[in-house]
């Protein structure tokens, strides 16, 4: 994820389609995004990696980066990484700093909420979208989703033309549409979403 620079929002278009584990996404108050979840250490990185990072942000926000650092340890560097501002990670630090695994159905969308600074669900021409921050209009995928849509080709042909529906929707009304995930998406769907341009973010810390 990365973030609008004027709202401290979470970018459109990060890194590989907005994969938060990829390698080259941005974050709008924060900085540069490195990797989150696919490195030997599971967190953040090499030490070096993570040093030079929080070194970064420390003499970009000082006193503050220093006292999340201290208060919450190194988990609050993943935090950094994906969302935005200091008042943002502060509040979802408040509830830990790694939350976002196991959370699955409302409990995912409401946390996409809070760190999105959103608003929940919302039907539009008879369709339910999960939740939305201005135009830019998302899908949420927990639990055991993608081990259903592996097992069974005929939930994927059915997510197809669910999501592409959807796309249409927000194109229709000048919005954008994503797709946010806590477990890792199949590389299958993932050429899927990029084929129909469907801007994806793993979120798995």
């Amino acid at each position: 994820m990365g973030g609008d620079t004027n709202t401290g929002k979470p970018e459109e278009g990060a890194g590989e389609y907005g994969n938060s584990s990829g390698n080259d996404g941005k974050t709008g108050d924060v900085g540069e995004s490195g990797s989150t979840g696919n490195s030997e250490s599971g967190n953040s990185g090499s030490v070096s990696s993570t040093k030079n990072f929080w070194k970064e942000q420390s003499k970009k926000y000082g006193k503050d980066v220093a006292d999340l650092f201290e208060t919450y340890g190194e988990d609050v560097i993943n935090v950094l990484k994906s969302k935005r501002t200091i008042k943002g990670v502060k509040s979802l630090c408040e509830g830990g700093c790694d939350s976002v695994q196991g959370l699955i159905g409302s409990d995912f969308e409401d946390y996409l909420v809070k760190i999105m600074e959103g608003e929940g669900s919302f039907n539009v021409e008879g369709r339910e979208f999960d939740g939305r921050l201005g135009n830019r209009w998302w899908e949420a995928k927990s639990g055991k989703y993608w081990e259903l849509i592996e097992n069974n080709h005929k939930q994927f042909d059915k997510f197809k033309p669910d999501m592409g529906n959807r796309l249409d929707i927000a194109l229709r009304n000048d919005a954008t549409y994503e797709l946010f995930s806590n477990t890792p998406i199949p590389e299958i769907v993932k050429e899927w979403l990029k084929k129909k341009s469907i801007i994806y973010t793993e979120l798995l810390y």
